[in-house]
């Protein structure tokens, strides 16, 4: 009769990470044991499903509240015998052994977003392999899948007005439980409003003590801020994706200048998650119970004055980098997200299933190497 002991999906190159347009190729690897030369016997066929959606989700009380769904792609490929919508065919067997079933598939040019993983939804895009055995009553099924990452559309810092502009505001405190005159005034100073993930955030500023204690403590949050867009209400998640703390001395009657940082940005996706209507992700960083507002981008902002340039592809770590226009020394390299905390569950049965193992989405992330590691340092005035 035969037993299937494997069945894994393999791309070429290992390359887990794909724009729109580009074509996906790889094998399907079965492998099985039989005791005889017909190996798996009664085989109806093996196809490929290729899928690419987000979805939405709230719950109360364990009970589904609102789902939404938006689908991207969803293309079936058949590599043996028939597919399920095809009459059976009779006497079909699988050579006992490993057997190799090549690929090749074209990803839609369309605006494609981003994978991405939260509590509330996702945007996941799959390669789900299906291997179909005629039984009696009910075709028996085993399934395994393999998940990857799509690069979304292209977010140029450099088209959006402003973010090269610096941000400053004041924090002052009061005494007499906020009513009374200033003790101290901190000044905080963001150097631009649109980053790329790998460059460094630092906020510098003043410290103007005029009565307080000489004892300040500052510390900075990246928080991510995503926003799920059902029917009838917007909830919102908010991530503190990194954070730095520093304490400082400033004697009464003193200014002192401040420097915090830095507050590297990891590898998440761009501002509004373009090409997905049900999720929308916001970047702020929180000082001192002040926001400033970031966009995140795909490519990072040029200096004043300066020029675009086109850099060749590069690999690194099995990852393929598609041309860039970038002012940076090193262009971008593909990273998995630091961590997803909480994810809706996959969609998986048991006992037919072969894991692909956990996927964490990979997104653009650039070396910077002139940032330089401040932590806090201190000039009286």
């Amino acid at each position: 009769m035969g037993k299937i002991t494997n069945l894994a999906i393999i791309f070429n190159g290992d390359v887990d990470v794909f724009s729109p347009g580009d074509i996906i190729k790889g094998q399907v690897i079965l492998q099985i044991e039989s005791a005889t030369e017909r190996g798996l016997e009664n085989v109806k066929g093996i196809w490929l499903q290729f899928r690419g959606e987000s979805r939405i989700e709230i719950k109360r009380n364990n009970q589904l509240r609102d789902v939404l769904d938006e689908g991207y792609f969803d293309t079936t490929q058949v590599l043996f015998g028939t597919g399920t919508e095809t009459p059976d065919v009779k006497n079909l067997n699988v050579p006992s052994g490993q057997q190799v079933f090549p690929f090749a598939i074209r990803l839609p040019d369309d605006r494609l977003p981003a994978a991405f993983e939260e509590q509330l939804g996702y945007v996941r895009y799959k390669v789900k392999a299906t291997i179909s055995l005629i039984r009696y009553l009910r075709n028996k099924e085993y399934k395994t899948e393999r998940y990857f990452s799509v690069i979304g559309p292209k977010v140029d810092l450099n088209s959006m007005s402003g973010l090269q502009i610096p941000v400053t505001c004041d924090v002052t405190s009061r005494g007499w439980f906020g009513c009374g005159p200033p003790v101290s005034t901190i000044t905080l100073n963001l150097p631009k409003q649109g980053y790329v993930p790998g460059e460094s955030i630092n906020i510098t500023g003043r410290v103007d003590n005029q009565s307080g204690s000489d004892q300040f403590s500052i510390r900075v949050k990246l928080i991510q801020e995503v926003n799920f867009l059902f029917t009838n209400c917007t909830t919102s998640i908010e991530r503190v994706l990194a954070k730095i703390d520093s304490k400082l001395v400033c004697p009464k009657r003193k200014v002192s200048h401040l420097s915090v940082g830095p507050l590297r940005i990891p590898p998440v996706p761009p501002s509004g998650l373009p090409g997905c209507s049900l999720i929308n992700i916001e970047y702020f960083i929180l000082c001192k119970d002040r926001k400033f507002p970031l966009k995140i981008g795909t490519v990072p902002l040029r200096p004043a004055g300066g020029k675009r340039r086109q850099r060749a592809p590069v690999a690194t770590g099995g990852q393929l980098a598609p041309d860039q226009d970038t002012d940076d020394d090193a262009p971008p390299r593909y990273e998995e997200v630091v961590s997803v905390t909480d994810r809706l569950a996959y969609e998986i049965s048991k006992d037919d299933f072969f894991s692909g193992g956990e996927f964490f989405p990979r997104y653009p992330y650039f070396e910077r190497t002139g940032d330089l590691a401040v932590v806090s340092h201190l000039k009286n005035l």
